[in-house]
């Protein structure tokens, strides 16, 4: 597994804090949070995937009938991405959420 770079830490604490605030003043995380992750220093394969995925996952919270439930775990995992979460273990819980919105359209 590759190590994550300072400046994609920075990458990512940048995206949590966007998407954070758009969540506390009660919106959805918009362009603004989609750009962020378009701007993602040197993703690795395993990187493109997991933003790849974070993508699909918000695409598909916000076609679900509670977001906001499901933008807080996608927030969760994503703030836990090279912290206390490896990059697989990212990429899986993604997943997972992406699925538990799917079924609760």
């Amino acid at each position: 597994m590759e190590r994550i770079t300072p400046e994609q830490l920075h990458a990512i604490g940048e995206i949590c804090r966007v998407f954070s605030r758009r969540l506390e003043r009660g919106g959805r995380p918009g362009v603004i949070v989609t750009e962020l992750i378009e701007t993602f220093p040197e993703p690795s394969f395993v990187q493109n995937n997991i933003l790849a995925e974070l993508k699909h996952s918000l695409r598909k919270a916000s076609e679900s009938e509670n977001p906001k439930l499901i933008y807080e775990e996608i927030l969760t995992v994503l703030c836990a991405w090279g912290d206390t979460m490896e990059e697989d273990e990212v990429f899986e819980s993604l997943r997972a959420i992406a699925a538990k919105a799917t079924s609760e359209r």
